[in-house]
């Protein structure tokens, strides 16, 4: 599933360095000839990307081209994906999850206020900031990948059916394959992907993970998911309540960023966070290794 060619069709990655102060950035380099290139989709992506000045997510420095390709000059995050860190050193502890999905809520939050929908998120599109553990920048996240970002409000705006299928909320289900023109949709997706992200982070699987796309988008229609044994034992109750608070079907019900960051789980877990994550190796994230990279 996707909202048609992102204007970033990517041909190659590199790392950039300021001549004078030797500061690290990431290139993306793309293809003006690639069949997927729109330069009006480009302009507007990365119009959009000058908006957010924000610490949780990568921010837009610059953009060049010439006759064959365009750089994008973006803040480097070195540290890998959110999905990387899951599927290489295990399951997250609660506390360690709400670090990071806290910084997750308040990007969101942020981008909402500007009336941005991101659209797209899930472990791949969070971004860790370093991959040295010594480092304070080790559990700083950041949000990536505006390609299906739009500008819209919390009053219903959007109609076009986007993102990635184990992460899309069951008001984009319920456009998939419309013949009439598909039902409105807000920012409240984005909450609901965040939820979906959590429950990954903390048990190594997804919600929805079955074998067939139908059998899966009727379990997220009907918010149809559990907290197995023996992955979820170990897991508080309250944990497994917010993830029931997020994971609404109805998105008028549905929380916002900010509400999330005011929810008692969050709030307690976040006092007295260390700096370091402990990780928790477990073998049911070889479900997750099995069944992700599922992009739309």
């Amino acid at each position: 599933m996707g909202c048609g060619a992102s204007a970033l069709s990517v041909l190659d990655h590199a790392i950039g360095y300021h001549k004078v102060t030797g500061e690290s950035f990431a290139v993306k380099i793309l293809e003006q000839d690639h069949p997927e290139f729109n330069k009006n989709d480009l302009k507007k992506e990365t119009e959009m990307m000058r908006m957010v000045k924000h610490q949780g997510c990568i921010q837009l420095f610059d953009v060049f081209e010439n006759e064959k390709h365009v750089f994008i000059v973006l803040e480097l995050a070195s540290g890998g994906e959110l999905f990387d860190r899951v599927i290489e050193n295990g399951t997250f502890s609660e506390r360690d999850a709400t670090l990071l999905i806290s910084q997750v809520l308040e990007a969101v939050a942020y981008l909402h206020s500007l009336g941005i929908c991101h659209r797209d998120l899930k472990p791949e599109n969070v971004l860790m900031k370093s991959d040295d553990p010594a480092s304070t920048d080790y559990n700083v996240v950041k949000l990536a990948d505006f390609g299906l970002s739009t500008l819209g409000t919390y009053q219903n705006s959007m109609h076009t059916a986007c993102g990635t299928p184990e992460y899309v909320a069951p008001e984009i289900v319920m456009s998939i394959g419309a013949d009439k023109l598909p039902k409105k949709y807000s920012a409240k997706v984005d909450i609901w992907a965040i939820g979906v992200i959590l429950y990954v982070m903390l048990c190594g699987f997804q919600p929805f993970q079955l074998d067939n796309q139908k059998a899966m988008y009727d379990a997220i229609l009907g918010g149809q998911y559990g907290f197995p044994s023996p992955e979820w034992d170990p897991i508080s109750q309250e944990a497994k309540n917010f993830i029931s608070f997020v994971l609404q079907v109805n998105p008028k019900t549905r929380p916002t960023a900010q509400q999330c960051l005011r929810h008692r789980w969050i709030l307690e877990m976040g006092m007295g966070r260390t700096e370091s994550l402990n990780l928790s190796k477990s073998c049911c994230v070889t479900r997750l290794q099995r069944n992700q990279r599922l992009h739309g």
